[in-house]
């Protein structure tokens, strides 16, 4: 008999497919709510909400390499959704989490946490990649910093 070691609490109705990624650090699920999320498997935190489907989530799964997601919906289609690239939002804990859920990337503080779009940050799977904090603010006036 097995023992429960976590509950991942966060869809919004009925769970339909549910799947670990190829090394076991993270767990996909689609879901009656239109959604598909990415949990961290050892932690149980949620670490992305996907979201584009118009009706249930009938089906997930991670590609070979992991960096892919599929999903098949009621609404007809299917999705890939690629994880090279991955928007986090700030979580409640104010922490920018690694894209394998293992390390907090940087804190946010509270009065920075907007619910606006400017509240996102992108990180890129690259190795190549850096994050230049020369133009960011403090305060009501951070969101005049971005400049897409």
């Amino acid at each position: 008999m097995g023992v429960e070691i976590k509950q991942l609490r966060g869809h919004m109705s009925s769970v339909n497919s549910v799947v670990f990624s190829r090394d076991g650090m993270q767990i996909v699920s689609g879901s009656d709510d239109k959604s598909v999320r990415v949990w961290d498997a050892s932690t149980g935190v949620e670490l992305k909400q996907l979201k584009g489907h118009t009706d249930w989530v009938k089906s997930v799964a991670f590609s070979r390499d992991g960096m892919r997601i599929v999903s098949g919906s009621a609404d007809e289609s299917v999705r890939v959704w690629d994880l090279s690239m991955i928007a986090w939002n700030l979580a409640d804990t104010n922490w920018i989490i690694s894209s394998q859920g293992q390390s907090p990337l940087m804190w946010v503080p509270q009065e920075a946490g907007s619910p606006s779009p400017f509240n996102t940050l992108i990180i890129s799977h690259s190795d190549l990649v850096t994050v230049d904090f020369c133009q960011s603010m403090i305060g009501n006036n951070w969101v005049h910093c971005y400049t897409p």
